[in-house]
């Protein structure tokens, strides 16, 4: 019973490639430039779409798909380098983590999202160092703590809060170094 099971997921899985693929196909088919190549692997399958020809420097974007078929990952590219938000979601195909890139390099925002879909933590990367205020969210509504940094040192204010709203602690950094605290 278990190996007809299997037999069956797997050509649902090849089946949902498949369509996937042909569906993507179809999308390029106005555009006879893009050329999409699939990479089938056991622990998923991988998409990759090249402009013109299948080189490196070519590549414009990488999709990775979980054994079931779902997507796990997307990923633009320019020139062979991440460039643009990178998007990857839990098995449930709820995005979990949003990550901008600029030339290879983790610059912009970064957003990382629970499994039911609420944005639990945010903040921005120069460099992939963080930088500027990060914040992570109890809910869609209350802040849990607000962190300031500069070149991924803690600089600045950091504040937290209970579930309640009410303010919990403040936390004040100089160049990584704690230089005043307070409890509510």
């Amino acid at each position: 019973m278990h190996e007809q099971y299997v037999s069956v997921q797997k050509a649902i899985i090849r089946i949902g490639v498949f369509s996937v693929l042909v569906s993507f196909m179809a999308a390029c088919s106005s555009n006879k430039n893009l050329v999409s190549v699939l990479v089938e692997d056991k622990a998923g399958n991988v998409e990759l779409i090249y402009t013109k020809a299948q080189a490196p420097e070519n590549l414009v974007k990488e999709i990775r798909y979980y054994p079931n078929g779902d997507t796990l990952s997307v990923t633009p590219m320019l020139k062979g380098a991440v460039n643009g938000v990178v998007s990857n979601y839990h098995k449930n195909n709820r995005l979990k983590e949003q990550i901008s890139f600029v030339n290879g390099k983790q610059n912009g925002a970064f957003r990382r999202f629970d499994a039911e879909g609420v944005l639990v933590f945010e903040g921005s990367l120069v460099d992939g160092k963080k930088t500027g205020v990060w914040t992570t969210w109890y809910d869609e509504v209350q802040m849990e703590e607000q962190r300031n940094y500069t070149d991924d040192v803690p600089d600045g204010k950091w504040t937290y809060w209970y579930i309640d709203g009410s303010p919990k602690r403040e936390e004040v950094y100089k160049a990584g170094k704690l230089i005043a605290e307070k409890d509510f």
